[in-house]
């Protein structure tokens, strides 16, 4: 096995990881604003001022810890794989080496 084929790879895995972290820090973002700009204006046009905001922003918040955590373990497990996917290689890489 290349030596520089398995640094690319585990570039490929961090970049992989930076991508799905990047991405659940938007959608937290596009989650509690959304939440904000939907309170408000449900509030606006029912006069319940501010109850349905706090009450979407109550919902948003646990619902993005569990979106960031989900995304974390997906991550790891991917990382994992690889990981996993790796030895595999090197150990047969061993075994046709030592066959010789």
């Amino acid at each position: 096995m290349d030596p520089n084929n398995w640094r690319t790879q585990s570039i490929g895995g961090l970049v992989a990881l930076g991508t799905s972290v990047t991405g659940t820090g938007c959608m937290t973002a596009i989650l509690l604003i959304g939440a904000i700009f939907l309170g408000r204006q449900l509030d606006m046009w029912l006069g319940t001022a501010p109850w349905i905001l706090l009450v979407l922003l109550l919902i948003s918040i646990p619902l993005s810890l569990f979106m960031m955590v989900r995304s974390a373990l997906s991550a790891a497990r991917t990382a994992q794989e690889q990981y996993e996917r790796h030895q595999r290689e090197r150990d047969a890489e061993e075994f046709s080496d030592r066959a010789r």
